[in-house]
């Protein structure tokens, strides 16, 4: 277990490589981590980091968590694979003069509820895929995938970022 500002260099290698495993996993440039911008664990809020590393000693997971009265809050567990997760969720649900765990971010299709000795002991609150997307070629994407009815549909597509619109017939 170390403090956030011991361990930077540790957290953006392990999470560079779990998001080259996990599809839709954002990048996370090395200034962000430098600068700490966003959410724990890139910011400079106070936490804990619960670091897992392989029979080697290459760290392979973390867990950036926090306490606050009798309550740990998990802000994002990333693992290289389910065993390594599974070990960090041990690690922080065995903590002791804990009464709560809180876990912010999941993955949806992770199998933790099922993994706990009483399943009915968790409970999802609010689910995310954290899939965020920005299509730059609409028709493209729109023809690239199977449709399972027929019938026609008119799409607009407004993009004020890129300050581009755009009216699409979909048959």
């Amino acid at each position: 277990v170390l403090r956030r500002a011991e361990c930077g260099e540790i957290l953006e290698e392990v999470y560079d490589r779990y998001r080259r495993t996990r599809p839709g996993a954002l990048s996370r440039p090395h200034r962000w981590w430098a600068l700490r911008a966003g959410q724990p664990p890139i910011s400079p809020a106070p936490r804990y980091i619960a670091v897992h590393r392989d029979a080697d000693g290459v760290p392979d997971g973390y867990a950036s968590y926090s306490l606050d009265s009798g309550t740990l809050t998990v802000d994002e567990t990333i693992a290289c694979d389910d065993t390594v997760f599974t070990a960090l969720a041990r690690f922080v649900l065995e903590h002791d003069l804990v009464t709560k765990v809180v876990f912010k971010q999941v993955p949806p299709d992770h199998p933790l509820r099922w993994q706990l000795a009483d399943f009915r002991g968790g409970k999802v609150s609010d689910e995310s895929d954290w899939l965020w997307v920005r299509l730059l070629d609409v028709p493209r994407a729109l023809t690239a995938r199977a449709w399972f009815t027929d019938g026609e549909l008119v799409l607009d597509v407004a993009d004020p970022f890129l300050d581009e619109h755009g009216r699409h017939l979909l048959t």
